[in-house]
């Protein structure tokens, strides 16, 4: 296998003719004897010349004996390239994957590092690994044999990672979802049904490639036959409800039509309308299996609905909202779902039923004015902004601004709602609120707006800080061209050029940049896991000329060097940002 060195920065431009020339074969013979002390730094320099493709090539350094030596080598490879994440990975790993047998725990590895980078080759192995039971795989013997969840033969986490990471190639490639059931469908679907309940990682991957042969069974989880717990009934919570949770959820993924009035039926379960299973309700009275079971019920419903996105499901959902003896988190997650069901008119007359229940003045009502306002957050729309600038007012409570703040966060503001806005800064109790939106949703020139931040106290500073992360840590389906994250980055780089008492405000990047570190996995119905992310955003480097710029600052503020570097080996206008990028990335 040929390697080239990666690209110098342009922190490193006097090295670039030195290293252009350069192969890893020095490094990686020197790595087949190091020392202890001298071998995690070799690989540090293989990774930071040559990439993943290099440290790929070191795979074949590792001693294969003792074998507790082995196994700590190579879990060490590989964990350097999951948090690399290099696309230039792809091809070797295949190759050494395919030059010989390898132990099926390194096959599920590298097939678990290939979906990492979407590449839906990783299907194949991740497969192969879902059919063997950790205990006949791992020997408690051999110590070694452990991850984070404990000794490999007692923990099923890399087969819970591997679905997870099947679902995110689901969600990449719906055009090869009969390549991925082939590969992997049937051995998915034995682990679910061989677990006391089946796992959502699983169920998300089945329901996304639309298996018809776990229909059947998603439909039992979903619905039930054994009647709710009686009040009174002692632990242990019923696994039959908790299946139906995650089976009521990715019904709605799968869109299985014939269950959407069951969907529906479910957030009137709880048929006795004077029965309070609200947090406070469940206290006493030997409700909790009955009113956790209900909950579970009315949450997994609310999501399965939101999957469906159909405005059939307004109504119910608002009802489901205002019933004050419901559970609340089932609730919130209602209104979460009414986000993707709500219709234009229907999102315009919420506005009126936040300002009813904020008038009430009770911590019932209060609750379902803080709920509707999550609608906005969870799903942004520029045509809510001035409703929105208008809940940041005295009066209103400080969680239904905190969401309104950043509803308008996600927005383009126009000029009116950033005229509007600029006004609150004056006012103490709203102007943390006023910034948060105005930073990230406002538009023009920053300096002024940080001279006014500058003037806040270190608590507000801090809760500024809290907000901007909050903002970026959940990554939803409704953008697929990046221009939320765009805007967001282009923000952030626009504040790191002011100085405000002697400081550069390089703040703004670091809270987005710690917030964008919180998109990990799956957070619910329309979120986007960073591996589905991380592939978007290197396909939108590669072809989307126009919005290139803003996508490589994306990346870069996301700290994703192995894609950047990907890019930066190539040639032409992405290859020199990516240069650049990763240059501004070593001085940060």
């Amino acid at each position: 296998m040929t390697i080239a060195a990666a690209p110098a920065s342009s922190a490193e431009a006097g090295a670039t003719e030195e290293r252009s020339a350069e192969r890893p074969d020095r490094l990686l013979a020197a790595l087949a004897k190091a020392s202890s002390d001298d071998w995690s730094k070799l690989l540090d320099e293989i990774r930071d010349r040559f990439g993943g493709p290099g440290l790929v090539l070191a795979l074949d350094t590792v001693n294969v004996a003792p074998d507790e030596s082995a196994f700590f080598q190579t879990k060490y490879i590989m964990n350097l390239l999951r948090h690399l994440a290099d696309p230039r990975s792809a091809d070797p790993l295949v190759q050494w994957l395919e030059a010989k047998p390898r132990p099926m725990h390194w096959q599920g590895e590298a097939g678990s590092r290939l979906a990492e980078l979407g590449d839906v080759r990783g299907a194949k192995y991740i497969g192969a690994r879902m059919k063997v039971d950790p205990a006949t795989l791992y020997d408690i013997a051999r110590f070694w044999e452990a991850d984070e969840g404990g000794h490999l033969s007692r923990t099923d986490l890399p087969r819970v990672t591997g679905a997870r990471l099947l679902a995110d190639l689901a969600t990449l490639h719906p055009d090869k979802a009969n390549e991925l059931k082939a590969a992997a469908e049937d051995a998915v679907l034995a682990w679910l049904k061989d677990r006391p309940a089946p796992h959502a990682n699983g169920l998300r991957f089945l329901a996304a490639v639309g298996s018809t042969k776990v229909l059947g069974d998603l439909r039992a989880w979903a619905f039930p036959k054994k009647p709710l717990p009686k009040p009174g009934a002692m632990p242990p919570f019923p696994v039959e409800f908790e299946s139906a949770q995650m089976g009521l959820r990715y019904i709605g993924l799968i869109r299985d039509e014939p269950s959407f009035p069951k969907l529906l039926a479910q957030l009137e379960r709880k048929k006795d309308r004077k029965l309070d299973i609200t947090q406070d309700g469940l206290m006493g009275a030997g409700l909790a299996m009955l009113g956790m079971s209900l909950r579970a019920i009315g949450y997994g419903a609310s999501q399965g609905l939101a999957h469906f996105g159909d405005p059939r499901a307004q109504g119910p959902l608002m009802a489901f909202i205002e019933d004050e003896t419901w559970h609340e988190e089932a609730r919130m997650e209602a209104c979460r779902a009414l986000a993707w069901v709500a219709d234009d008119a229907t999102r315009a007359g919420l506005f009126a039923k936040i300002k009813a229940q904020i008038a009430r003045s009770t911590p019932k009502a209060e609750l379902i004015a803080t709920c509707y306002t999550s609608v906005f957050a969870e799903r942004r729309s520029a045509s809510n902004a001035s409703d929105l600038v208008d809940l940041i007012a005295k009066g209103t409570p400080p969680a239904v601004r905190r969401l309104a703040s950043g509803a308008l966060a996600g927005i383009a503001l126009d000029g009116a709602a950033q005229a509007r806005l600029e006004a609150k800064l004056g006012e103490k109790d709203l102007r943390l609120d006023a910034a948060t939106a105005l930073l990230l949703g406002g538009s023009g020139p920053v300096a002024r707006l940080l001279g006014v931040i500058g003037g806040f106290d270190a608590t507000e500073k801090e809760d500024l800080q809290r907000n901007l992360g909050y903002a970026t840590s959940v990554v939803r389906d409704d953008d697929p061209g990046h221009t939320r994250l765009i805007r967001w980055e282009a923000r952030a780089g626009q504040a790191a050029i002011v100085t405000v008492g002697g400081k550069a405000q390089t703040w703004v990047r670091e809270a987005l940049s710690t917030g964008l570190d919180g998109v990990q996995f799956d957070w619910g119905p329309h979120t986007v896991t960073r591996p589905v992310l991380r592939y978007r955003l290197f396909r939108a480097a590669e072809t989307d000329v126009a919005n290139r710029r803003g996508v490589i600052g994306v990346l870069a503020l996301m700290k994703e060097r192995g894609v950047l570097m990907a890019l930066a080996s190539g040639p032409g206008e992405a290859g020199e940002m990516a240069k650049r990028a990763l240059g501004g990335m070593g001085r940060r």
